[in-house]
């Protein structure tokens, strides 16, 4: 199999709220770092493109929920799973995503911008923010849904023109799971962390 893909607040006082970063604050913050990294003159060297990959992926473990991610792309699979299994599931595909983002990220760059659109509060505690990449080719609309989680907003799903990236594991997971074992799943996907060099 072949996985394809890239990659309200909490009880606190009015008072203590404000002082918190708010969903789109938090992302740009994040975005921000990312393209500082992606411009930075110092890993326009082929041979610190690792270091620069490992800069991105940092920044994404900042902002991105992954096992928030594992529990939505496995959906009623999750309960299919041990304690045992699903902690290792769970690192291992955390690893896969940011190696794919990372990767991604670093390969497709080429001037493009990000452009912070505005973000739409769905409840307290779950917020979508929405932005577009700028390039030559034109706009391209990806839609961050974000939670409070733990005192900070976190990323838990990315629609890149309107494909989620949760629901594209799941169809990929579920169908998966219809005849063969989570540890099989397991299986499979160490062997993808291998083949895209994981664990460094």
């Amino acid at each position: 199999m072949v996985f394809s893909g890239i990659m309200g607040l909490s009880m606190v006082s009015g008072h203590a709220a404000a002082r918190q970063p708010g969903p789109m604050d938090t992302l740009s913050k994040n975005l921000d770092a990312v393209m500082a990294v992606l411009e930075d003159a110092r890993f326009k060297d082929v041979a610190d493109k690792n270091l620069q990959r490992q800069k991105i992926i940092t920044a994404a473990e900042s902002v991105f929920d992954f096992v928030e991610i594992t529990k939505r792309a496995l959906a009623r699979n999750w309960k299919l799973f041990t304690p045992h299994e699903r902690e290792v599931f769970a690192g291992l595909f955390a690893v896969l995503l940011k190696e794919v983002y990372g990767s991604k990220i670093q390969s497709s760059y080429n001037g493009q911008r990000v452009v912070l659109i505005g973000q739409e509060m769905v409840t307290a505690r779950r917020a979508l923010v929405k932005t577009k990449l700028v390039s030559r080719n034109g706009d391209l609309p990806v839609v961050y849904s974000m939670r409070w989680h733990n005192r900070a907003w976190k990323v838990y799903d990315v629609r890149i023109q309107g494909v989620s990236l949760v629901q594209n594991y799941r169809s990929q997971f579920n169908s998966y799971l219809l005849n063969r074992k989570p540890v099989d799943l397991i299986a499979q996907l160490r062997k993808k962390v291998v083949q895209y060099g994981g664990g460094r």
